[in-house]
């Protein structure tokens, strides 16, 4: 079992070159992409937590000083191959080399044909995300990190949302890699993931009216646009303040 802590890796970034969360019943697939996990305090992702998300959300237009990334995918992957008794682990060892992604809108006439061949173009639907790491047979599993829903595509999503409008995002990932034989490639995982405007953004009131000790809720462990609510509260000249806190001194 490994995991993976953001603290100590840098993200891959996405390499320009494609309803519940559910597997494909890819019976001959020697990786499989269980679930996407939960990450805990510190964005720590660990392939054996059981707690994980069906469904992503994230919001679109923001505070640039707030929040600058894309949806993070933190999913648990495992090695299926089986491992007999008097056989050297190394054959049967997937060492990992990328996610291919790809994505598709629920609502088909959110853009223009001519928009979606530009984010093609440009590596916003159909994109690879290079990985490092290694799978050991007989069930070893890792936890991952990468992004899987670029910030300027939502940005353009944003553009086209008004008020509490929503768009629903296909998301298809599918993980490859190197064993001794040839390649190896996992299912391809069906992930939800919901762009709206500020729906994650809690207005908890003024700021200097908040109690002594407030604890505001600060968004998802990885990403704090994503996924979890965020307490806002405006300051004394109407401004909003995320994570909510009471001014100083007070």
């Amino acid at each position: 079992m490994t995991r993976f802590a953001l603290g100590s890796f840098a993200l891959a970034a996405a390499v320009l070159a494609p309803l519940a969360a559910c597997v494909n019943d890819d019976a001959d697939a020697p990786m499989v992409i269980l679930r996407n996990v939960v990450p805990t305090s510190g964005c720590v992702i660990d392939p054996e937590n059981a707690v994980f998300i069906t469904s992503g959300r994230i919001q679109s237009t923001l505070d640039e000083g707030r929040f600058s990334s894309g949806y993070l995918f933190t999913p648990s992957v495992r090695n299926d191959l089986v491992l007999f008794e008097g056989e050297l682990a190394t054959p049967k060892t997937i060492f990992l080399r990328n996610a291919r992604v790809l994505i598709d809108f629920a609502d088909p006439t959110l853009f223009t044909a001519e928009e979606l061949a530009a984010f093609q173009e440009r590596g916003l639907t159909r994109f690879m995300v290079p990985l490092s790491g290694s799978l050991e047979p007989g069930g070893g599993t890792v936890g991952l990190a990468f992004e899987i829903v670029p910030r300027q595509l939502l940005d353009a999503i944003g553009a086209k949302l008004t008020g509490v409008e929503t768009a629903l995002l296909d998301v298809q990932v599918q993980i490859t890699g190197k064993r001794a034989g040839g390649d190896a490639e996992s299912n391809i995982f069906h992930y939800p993931v919901e762009v709206c405007l500020s729906c994650l953004d809690n207005f908890v009131g003024e700021c200097a009216s908040l109690p002594e000790g407030f604890q505001p809720s600060t968004g998802g462990a990885c990403n704090s646009a994503q996924d979890v609510g965020v307490d806002c509260c405006t300051d004394e000249v109407g401004q909003f303040v995320c994570p909510a806190q009471p001014p100083p001194g007070s």
